[in-house]
């Protein structure tokens, strides 16, 4: 395989082009010709000749999205929270299983769990869910699903600092039992911590299904 022509034909900013480029190169290596867009099990034998002929490296690239200019820190989180997985590939959701998979925990950041917090979180957590109760079936239908988490923690500008990835280990520990069967399940998590002005503090939390491995 030229290596150097493979990376000019992947090294462009337009991902179709890029795409396009690995599947040239691809048909010349293995004579089977494929086109945009590919069908699943197209791209998994697409990523396993990839993986058998040592170029992991060859990925695909996503746009910039560029500054983001939001009106408020709330609309910031919100999009940090819903903000597609550059890394895992999400599950298409074709039915009312295991949703929702965004919504917020009104509780301040933490880093440690204790019973009663605990016990707080659970009752909250299971307030959200009722709220959408009629467009979904019980979230522990997602036994076994891998999860690509997202953990947003805003905190109050005048509070001490804390760490987002302790931040987003305590509140994930504590959702076991109720959205999360067994933590085990997360295969990838996004932590992020905020900080405004005037606020008690509160988590958004995403949890969209993803397939494993590549």
């Amino acid at each position: 395989m030229d290596l150097s022509r493979l990376i000019e034909l992947t090294s462009g900013d337009d991902p179709r082009a890029r795409v396009d480029g690995l599947l040239r190169v691809y048909e010349e290596a293995t004579g089977e010709h494929l086109r945009q867009p590919l069908l699943r099990e197209e791209a998994d034998r697409v990523r396993l000749w990839m993986m058998h002929s040592d170029l992991p490296w060859v990925v695909y690239r996503r746009l910039a999205v560029g500054a983001n200019v939001h009106a408020s820190l709330a609309s910031k989180a919100g999009f940090v929270q819903q903000a597609a997985c550059g890394v895992c590939d999400l599950l298409p959701l074709d039915g009312p299983i295991a949703r929702p998979s965004f919504f917020p925990i009104s509780v301040p950041p933490f880093t440690k769990q204790n019973a009663a917090k605990r016990k707080e979180i659970h009752e909250r957590v299971v307030r959200e869910m009722e709220k959408t109760a009629d467009r979904r079936e019980d979230p522990r239908t997602w036994g076994g699903l891998p999860i690509c988490a997202t953990v947003v923690a805003v905190q109050d500008q005048n509070r001490k600092t804390i760490d987002a990835d302790n931040a987003a280990k305590a509140i994930l520990d504590t959702l076991q039992g109720t959205v999360i069967v067994n933590d085990a399940a997360i295969q990838h998590v996004s932590a992020f911590r905020m900080k405004a002005p005037e606020t008690k503090g509160y988590y958004l939390i995403g949890l969209p299904r993803v397939s494993a491995g590549i």
